[in-house]
């Protein structure tokens, strides 16, 4: 084989080679309105947990919201809006109206979901720390809060309208089935 063959050969796999990380690095995604986004599972770790088929799609968007309005409510670091140097005023204010609409809509989302619910979205998503260092501190073991925080994901995606009502637990549709089954026994018996 001649040299320029093995060297566009070995260009070719390397291309490939690229391709085959940056595939197995990002996810696609597609919102609800149908616009679609690439995902660094690098930078998000809840991408990597949705890409293994643990969270629904809604899950994840309602993650990606709640990421979204943690950001821009700036609950975290050193830096106070409005305390800044900056030339242009008007901008500063649009950031602080930014800031305030989403802190809003994170309160109304506090109290729809509950304290436990709240605090679990809140270190999961905006703070990505990790189910095992809730259960380092005491918390429920890491299969137990990873179920509560599914259900939260699912009440968060209720509320930002990405979901019309919460689907029902796998725990109800086994108790269903269990009751349905038992009074079709209990009906052939009787008969």
């Amino acid at each position: 084989m001649s040299t320029k063959r093995r060297a566009t050969k070995e260009r070719r796999r390397a291309v490939r080679d690229r391709q085959r990380q940056r595939k197995s690095r990002f996810i696609e995604f597609f919102l609800p309105d149908g616009r679609k986004c690439e995902v660094d599972l690098k930078i998000n770790p809840l991408a990597k947990v949705y890409r293994q088929g643990a969270l629904t799609a809604p899950q994840f968007a309602a993650a990606a919201r709640f990421e979204r309005d943690y950001d821009q409510a700036e609950y975290y670091g050193m830096r106070c809006r409005g305390f800044e140097p900056g030339v242009d005023g008007g901008q500063m204010a649009q950031a602080n109206l930014v800031a305030i609409d989403a802190q809003r809509r994170l309160h109304r989302l506090n109290e729809y979901l509950g304290e436990e619910d709240f605090l679990l979205m809140e270190s999961l998503v905006g703070l990505k720390t990790g189910l095992r260092s809730i259960e380092k501190e005491g918390g429920d073991h890491v299969r137990i809060i990873g179920d509560k925080f599914r259900k939260a994901l699912d009440k968060t995606a209720v509320f930002y309208d990405l979901i019309s009502k919460e689907p029902p637990s796998n725990t109800l549709k086994a108790l269903r089935t269990l009751l349905q089954r038992m009074v079709a026994e209990v009906g052939e018996h009787v008969h």
